[in-house]
């Protein structure tokens, strides 16, 4: 007994609606789209078909762009837009990822954001080479400072190049009270006393 051919999946669309069918030029049944809309596509003239013979379009798009669409893309749903559909999804979750404008990959990341990862990292982290002297000692980030905004918020900005990130009580966690940016020479007389 031979093998039964599998019916191709149809898309509701396709079920939907019976497109008028013709015979292309190289030989072949395609259905004509012209003047319908497909999301923000319409097709307005025949294109050249694929290397396997199967029929495109030549689609105008509503933000005024143009594509090249197969048939069956259309129909089925695959292709709704010349590609401006995708681009402005993509900026909107950029717009929504970009809350503070302190991490970009245009411009990269600012000092105090640099302070707000290294000060959670030497807490956390086990494999940061400073984690003995922080985290490994039990000195934890407030929860109040999980979010960079609200550590921005509570210190300021840096006020220069020199400063960082200080607790003026060595060994209390990192937190409003007792946090500071303060230069290398405030930082040395506010060190904690080593063990002998």
């Amino acid at each position: 007994m031979g093998r039964r051919r599998r019916q191709p999946h149809l898309a509701p669309l396709e079920k939907a609606i019976q497109w008028p069918v013709t015979v292309a030029r190289n030989g072949k049944p395609f259905h004509h789209l012209a003047g319908v809309a497909f999301g923000r596509l319409t097709p307005v003239a025949l294109g050249a078909p694929t290397d396997r013979g199967r029929t495109r379009w030549i689609c105008r798009c509503s933000c005024g762009g143009a594509a090249l669409v197969v048939t069956g893309d259309l129909i089925r749903g695959h292709a709704q837009s010349c590609g401006c559909e995708k681009r402005e999804l993509a900026a909107q979750r950029g717009r929504e990822n970009r809350k503070h404008g302190h991490a970009t990959k245009r411009f990269g990341r600012s000092p105090e954001y640099i302070s707000w990862c290294a000060m959670h990292q030497r807490c956390s982290s086990p494999k940061t080479r400073s984690f003995e002297h922080y985290g490994g000692r039990g000195i934890k980030v407030c929860e109040h400072w999980k979010s960079f905004e609200a550590f921005l918020e509570d210190v300021g900005p840096r006020p220069s190049l020199s400063h960082s990130i200080d607790r003026v009580e060595a060994n209390g966690n990192y937190e409003p009270s007792n946090c500071r940016w303060a230069t290398p020479s405030e930082q040395q007389t506010n060190k904690r006393p080593r063990a002998a």
